[in-house]
């Protein structure tokens, strides 16, 4: 157990954290081609339960564990999943299960956004083999592997109108989470502080990078939508 919870500090883009890259883009790419190649919509099903249940078992185990070895009050302080990839386990999960619009397309922009930039710059402080090295890359590659899998598997799209859905989701949330944050002398969503991760995002101090990773996050819902619009433009002017 103690392997687990002492390991060497986080470097980003060392051996471990490019495998655990490779393995989520294999997995993301891989998992909707082999489940609809198959050919069984009890495969789809079973899959996308798999899936579901993973993301939420892994968040549940690393709550358990957080609060069993670091107790209560740095659980409530630090490690409730509200930041955005952590309600996106929960989007992301419910989606799969209950196929609803638009809670896929909240848990698409911002799993394809967030998640993916979190898997490429990760906020944490221990590398391979910790606790947080397994939880972190399962957590947030579940994320983009099941958002992938409900668009390519199980044939779900992001609509233009679901841009600007999650941008009022997100907003609401993130001053839910600020009045949260003042109760509990928390930074749910880094609303009072900048992570210590490298992310070359938080380069502005406290307040001004909020305003900025906000900007940033529209650019990329819309970016994430552009290809689906492509295509939607090249379908209508089929004959």
């Amino acid at each position: 157990m103690n392997a687990l919870l002492f390991a060497a500090d986080f470097v980003i883009f060392t051996p471990s954290h490019l495998v655990a890259i490779a393995v989520t883009i294999v997995l993301a790419a891989g998992l909707p081609v082999l489940a609809k190649r198959a050919g069984s919509e009890r495969l789809l099903h079973a899959t996308a339960w798999a899936l579901a249940v993973a993301l939420v078992a892994n968040d549940v185990f690393r709550c358990g564990y957080i609060i069993t070895f670091r107790g209560w009050d740095l659980f409530v302080e630090l490690y409730l999943p509200l930041h955005f990839c952590g309600l996106a386990t929960y989007l992301t999960a419910f989606t799969l299960i209950a196929r609803r619009q638009v809670p896929y397309e909240v848990a698409y922009y911002w799993g394809m956004s967030g998640a993916t930039l979190a898997i490429l710059t990760p906020a944490i402080q221990e590398s391979y083999p910790s606790f947080e090295f397994f939880t972190f890359f399962v957590g947030h590659s579940g994320i983009v592997i099941g958002v992938c899998f409900a668009t390519f598997a199980l044939g779900m799209r992001p609509r233009f109108v679901g841009v600007w859905i999650t941008v009022v989701v997100s907003s609401c949330v993130s001053i839910v989470l600020g009045m949260i944050n003042q109760l509990l002398g928390s930074n749910y969503m880094f609303t009072h502080e900048a992570p210590k991760s490298a992310s070359p995002l938080f380069f502005l101090a406290w307040p001004w990078y909020i305003p900025f990773i906000a900007s940033v996050a529209v650019a990329l819902f819309h970016l994430l939508w552009l290809p689906w619009g492509i295509g939607w433009i090249f379908r209508r002017d089929k004959p």
